[in-house]
């Protein structure tokens, strides 16, 4: 249930360590003293619980050049204040199938020049704040997928402007904020809103570069998108409500779109334009 202090003091050498499957409650911050070579460390499927507490990832600096921490199907409730700030080279995060119903502020403070992967699937977050990931300036994907979140605070994710991956699939998701919840997100490739509850309109702008939208079991009566030259995929199945679809090049490209993949599957009668 707990790891003795210093148990890996004598292995200086080690790149990874897998401690998953264990049945590991708690973790001691001496725990990683003297592994200033470790680069991936896997938890998962233990029975850590409660706060991720910043102590526990802190201390003699071994997990300084870390890159990888899987924390995984764990009983995590809440991650702490500056819980990774130690962790300064970390670029894949993974705390999905946890229990975690709140990310306090700063809890991602340090990372927002490595972080490249945030993985918070199947929790129990019923929104998202806008404080939750303010300054990951580097991260290229958010899953968040299977939780119980019914908004997405505007201005929550300004600051993603190199986020590639958006995954928001399998919630509770009834609008989109007014304010445009996308407009910094620059090179966007991939967003999945799918099996929500969006209703009424679905309208993007701003991802000029999307290629990738998923968006199927909603309830929208429409969706429009513009600007969006580079869609290959989209899919907008199982919407028994949907009556449109609209996609709109830039207004001074020319050439043909490049949809590949369409998906209009369990709809009624929908009126698709291309433009």
């Amino acid at each position: 249930e707990l790891i003795p202090p210093h148990a890996f003091a004598n292995m200086p050498q080690l790149t990874a360590l897998d401690l998953s499957d264990n049945f590991l409650r708690q973790l001691s911050p001496h725990t990683w003293h003297q592994l200033p070579r470790l680069r991936t460390l896997n938890l998962s499927r233990n029975l850590l619980d409660g706060c991720v507490e910043p102590e526990a990832f802190r201390g003699g600096g071994g997990l300084n050049n870390v890159s990888s921490i899987d924390l995984s199907c764990n009983l995590l409730t809440n991650v702490r204040n500056a819980t990774f700030a130690s962790s300064g080279l970390l670029q894949h995060l993974n705390l999905s199938d946890n229990r975690l119903a709140q990310i306090e502020e700063g809890a991602f403070y340090g990372l927002g020049s490595s972080l490249l992967l945030l993985n918070l699937d199947r929790n129990r977050l019923e929104f998202v704040k806008k404080h939750y990931f303010a300054g990951l300036y580097s991260l290229q994907t958010l899953l968040l997928s299977g939780n119980q979140m019914s908004s997405v605070e505007a201005g929550s994710l300004d600051d993603l402007a190199r986020l590639e991956t958006l995954d928001l699939s399998d919630n509770c998701l009834f609008r989109i904020d007014r304010t445009p919840l996308f407009r910094w997100l620059a090179s966007l490739r991939v967003l999945n809103l799918s099996s929500n509850v969006l209703k009424s309109s679905l309208s993007l702008s701003h991802v000029v570069k999307l290629q990738q939208l998923y968006a199927s079991g909603n309830r929208v009566e429409s969706v429009s998108l513009h600007n969006s030259s580079a869609l290959i995929h989209l899919d907008v199945s199982g919407s028994p409500l949907l009556r449109q679809v609209t996609v709109k090049r830039k207004p001074d490209e020319n050439h043909q779109h490049l949809l590949h993949h369409l998906n209009l599957n369990g709809n009624r009668q929908v009126q698709l334009e291309l433009q």
